[in-house]
């Protein structure tokens, strides 16, 4: 990770067409600017991890499963190929 100090007016370019901006500093907080091809997609860090995980859940609703059914301790356990169940670990 790159890690730099910016101060309120200076820019960052990131490749070609994206420029970071520091538009105001205060206590803890920094306010900034991006601009990026409208081809890019720019999100905040939260929204992000939600959409990652909603895109998770609709492709695990979307992916067939099938099982397969293993006897552990006399009793029948399903396990699930795609690994969602593993098998127990035998010695």
């Amino acid at each position: 990770m790159l890690v730099l100090t910016r101060k309120q007016g200076e820019v960052i370019h990131i490749g070609e067409g994206i420029a970071i901006k520091v538009i105001k500093t205060g206590k803890g907080t920094v306010k900034i600017g991006i601009e990026a091809p409208a081809d890019v997609k720019v999100l905040r860090g939260e929204l992000s991890v939600k959409l990652d995980a909603q895109k998770q859940a609709e492709e695990a609703r979307d992916e067939p499963k099938a099982f397969l059914f293993h006897k552990t301790a006399g009793r029948p356990v399903a396990v699930d190929f795609a690994g969602y169940f593993p098998l127990p670990q035998t010695a």
